[in-house]
C-alpha cells in the first residue's frame, strides 16, 4: 500500500512539473509572438513614415500647393490609424489567446493592447486637430485670395481711371477741345 501511494505521489509530481514546464514554455511562446507582433507594428510604422516623407517631398519638388500638403499630411496621419487599428485587431485576438496561458499571459497582452488603444486615441486627436487645422488654413487660403482679387480690381479701376484723366488733360491743354468730348469722356470716368 505504502509503495502504491508512493508510486501515485511520484506520477502526480511528474504530471505537475512537466504541466509548470508545459505552461512555461507556452508562456515564453506567447511573449514572443508578442514581441513579434510588436516588432511587426514598428516595420510597419517605419516603411508608412518612409512613403509619407517621400510623398510630402515629391509635392514639394512638384511644386504642389500648401492645400495639396496640408491634405496629404492628413492622409498619412490617416493611414497611420489603419495600421494601429489593424494592429489592435490582432491584439485583441492575442488577449483572448492569453485567457488560457495564466495571469501573466493575459496581463502582458492586456498592456499591449491598451497602449494600442492610447496611441490610437492619440492619433485620432491629431487627425483631429490637423483637420480642423487644414480647414482654418483653407478659410484663409479662400480670404486672401478674395483680397488679392478684390485688390487686383482695385488697381485696375485705378489704372482706368488714370488713362481716362490723362486723356481729359490732353483734350483740357488741346486748342480744338471740345463740349462733346469732354462731357464723353466725364461720363466715361464715372
Amino acid at each position: 500500500l505504502l509503495v502504491a501511494l508512493l508510486i501515485e505521489a511520484a506520477m502526480k509530481w511528474y504530471q505537475y512539473a512537466t504541466g509548470v514546464e508545459e505552461a512555461e514554455r507556452k508562456q515564453k511562446e506567447f511573449n514572443k509572438t508578442l514581441e513579434n507582433t510588436q516588432l511587426l507594428l514598428d516595420l510597419d510604422l517605419a516603411d508608412a513614415k518612409r512613403r509619407q516623407e517621400k510623398r510630402i517631398a515629391d509635392l514639394k519638388a512638384a511644386g504642389a500647393s500648401e492645400k495639396e500638403i496640408r491634405d496629404q499630411q492628413l492622409s498619412d496621419l490617416q493611414e497611420n490609424l489603419k495600421i494601429k487599428q489593424s494592429a489592435l485587431s490582432d491584439a485583441y485576438k492575442q488577449e483572448n489567446q492569453a485567457l488560457g496561458l495564466g495571469v501573466e499571459a493575459l496581463d502582458a497582452a492586456q498592456k499591449a493592447t491598451l497602449d494600442l488603444e492610447e496611441e490610437i486615441a492619440d492619433l485620432e486627436s491629431q487627425i483631429y486637430v490637423k483637420k480642423k487645422e487644414n480647414r482654418i488654413a483653407d478659410t484663409k487660403d479662400i480670404k486672401d485670395k478674395r483680397q488679392k482679387d478684390k485688390d487686383e480690381k482695385k488697381k485696375s479701376a485705378q489704372e482706368q481711371l488714370k488713362e481716362i484723366d490723362a486723356e481729359i488733360q490732353i483734350e483740357i491743354e488741346s486748342e480744338k477741345t471740345r463740349k462733346d468730348v469732354l462731357e464723353n469722356l466725364y461720363k466715361e470716368r464715372t
